[in-house]
């Protein structure tokens, strides 16, 4: 007598194929994975494919921490400003990159429109139930105004990068030599000690010896 085993026939693996769609509107269509583990909408979101069907995922917002994220950044770039306006006549440099981080009128109603206001010194301050509301009516306006390409925050981003990318000596190092040149109690033998500590801290903006200069920089002028 012949038997088989056909209860234990096995079938070759095949790639999970999916489509996503978001507010009716195709994000992916056909997309195939080898894994049933994938990542949808942009890899904002993970999911795991258990079975042929359709399924609807909502996605909610964790407001409180949008609003600490806000509130934190708002307080660093308050705290960078007082930093550059304090240290503004170290370098005609810093000058440069206080006035990039000033937020330009042109975006203060987007700012506005959610909960962040711009006073009448450049700083910023947080209306935290306006920003509530906007996280609950209004996330399409949020994500335009903090996650934007074009948005304040993203200018802020690109300057503050900038700035860190700059050398320590770049920053004051016009304002050094034109005052070496009428201030006899600065010699030319300590600024290119400096210069020579810049040709090192080319190492990283966090680099020890980056902080070094900077102090003995900004120490020369205290």
């Amino acid at each position: 007598m012949l038997q088989t085993n056909l209860s234990n026939i096995t079938q070759i693996a095949q790639h999970a194929i999916f489509d996503v769609t978001k507010n009716g509107n195709f994000l992916a269509k056909n997309k195939k994975s080898s894994s049933n583990e994938v990542d949808i909408d942009g890899y904002k979101v993970s999911a795991t494919l258990k079975d042929i069907g359709q399924i609807t995922i909502n996605l909610n917002i964790d407001k409180k921490k949008v609003c600490n994220a806000v509130n934190n950044f708002v307080s660093a770039y308050n705290t960078t400003l007082n930093f550059l306006s304090e240290n503004i006549n170290k370098g005609s440099s810093i000058s440069k990159h206080l006035d990039n981080l000033k937020i330009p009128e042109i975006y203060e109603k987007n700012l506005n429109s959610i909960g962040i206001n711009k006073n009448a010194d450049g700083k910023l301050s947080v209306d935290n139930k306006v920003l509530n509301d906007a996280l609950s009516n209004n996330i399409e306006d949020v994500e335009k105004v903090l996650g934007s390409r074009y948005s304040a925050f993203s200018k802020i981003d690109k300057s503050i990068n900038s700035a860190l990318k700059a050398s320590s000596i770049s920053l004051v190092d016009g304002t050094l030599y034109g005052q070496a040149s009428s201030n006899s109690s600065i010699n030319y033998d300590l600024l290119n000690q400096i210069n020579l500590l810049n040709i090192y801290n080319n190492n990283g903006r966090f680099g020890m010896i980056n902080f070094s200069a900077i102090g003995l920089i900004l120490n020369m002028f205290a």
